[in-house]
């Protein structure tokens, strides 16, 4: 008997990660945790020829691989070590693009170590394929709103005269990077402020601003195993900007579906390709549900520990489902 072994890309000291690395091990499966972007900044070593993979001498090979986590995406730009290591405490153009070329080099030999893995019909959480493409904010809206989601009035422009037109056809207006990764900020206060002048630089989503109660679904394969209300004060433009949220102090409170919205949630994990998501929605006051957007690669922990919904097992269960005896 073989057990199932299981490839847990993340970094094994961040609480998410190393939960679900104890998880599968408890439940009998052997673990292997490709770290992104190793200790140190060093890369593991990798050995790969045909279908012969090793890493950091554990064999992996392809047919054999139950099934991968995607907790963490490999870093495309040199991350803040590669900056504070350096021995004159600055860094040129010259050496700038030296540390990219080594971190492209890291990045994209693991994305193709995971794509080979899909291909070979393994299953992911979510396949790298997919992930890639529904991290495109501006492609995720547009997806998200053909399969029938209810979404904000959106722009996406680097155009100042029309993002102008835009925010003074609503009362209130949210601005936000093309690519994410940053707080959500008020359009209003960038017109304001004459600060959309510089929009031609690059462009940003625009969105009439919905004001309600912020709600995290997280679905596993289909099923919505997590629905709550994330209970921070109300008004906020972005909730990982209340107070409290960044150390753990926010609380949670269930909040059931109704089955219509339930089933608009299913459709744009689908429509972007995704089985594993955490999907953001605002309800207002008068009880409707607008999506916001969808996570590939979604923080779930701490509402796990505080709800005590089943997220980690679920995730489990889509690896493990199979008996081991039959594996291999």
């Amino acid at each position: 008997m073989t057990e199932p072994l299981i490839l847990v890309v993340g970094y094994a000291n961040q609480p998410q990660t190393a939960h679900q690395i104890n998880m599968l091990l408890a439940r009998g499966a052997r673990v292997v945790n490709l770290d992104p972007y190793g200790r140190n900044g060093e890369y593991a070593p990798l050995v790969w020829s045909d279908d012969y993979i090793t890493w950091a001498d554990y064999p992996i090979p392809a047919n054999h691989v139950q099934g991968v986590i995607l907790s963490a995406n490999a870093p495309e730009f040199p991350t803040e070590e590669a900056f504070y290591k350096h021995p004159h405490g600055s860094i040129n153009w010259e050496e700038w693009y030296q540390q990219f070329g080594l971190q492209r080099d890291r990045s994209d030999t693991l994305l193709g170590l995971l794509l080979h893995l899909e291909q070979h019909g393994v299953k992911m959480l979510n396949a790298p394929s997919k992930s890639i493409i529904s991290r495109r904010k501006a492609f995720q809206i547009q997806a998200m709103r053909r399969a029938g989601c209810t979404l904000p009035a959106t722009l996406i422009t680097n155009d100042a005269k029309a993002a102008r037109a835009f925010i003074n056809n609503y009362p209130e207006c949210i601005a936000k990077p093309a690519a994410g990764g940053s707080l959500t900020v008020s359009a209003n206060h960038l017109l304001e402020q004459g600060i959309l002048e510089r929009l031609h630089a690059a462009p940003a989503i625009f969105q009439e601003r919905i004001i309600g109660k912020d709600v995290r679904v997280t679905i596993v394969n289909g099923e919505i195993v997590s629905s709550v209300i994330i209970n921070v004060p109300e008004g906020l433009l972005d909730f990982r900007n209340a107070p409290g949220y960044q150390e753990g102090l926010t609380q949670y409170v269930e909040q059931p579906l109704p089955e219509a919205v339930a089933e608009q949630c299913r459709n744009a994990v689908k429509a972007l390709g995704l089985t594993f998501s955490g999907i953001d929605l605002r309800l207002t006051s008068e009880g409707k549900y607008v999506m916001l957007e969808c996570n590939s690669s979604p923080i779930y922990l701490d509402v796990e520990y505080k709800t005590k919904h089943s997220i980690t097992k679920k995730i489990c269960d889509y690896f493990l489902a199979i008996p081991a005896s039959e594996i291999g």
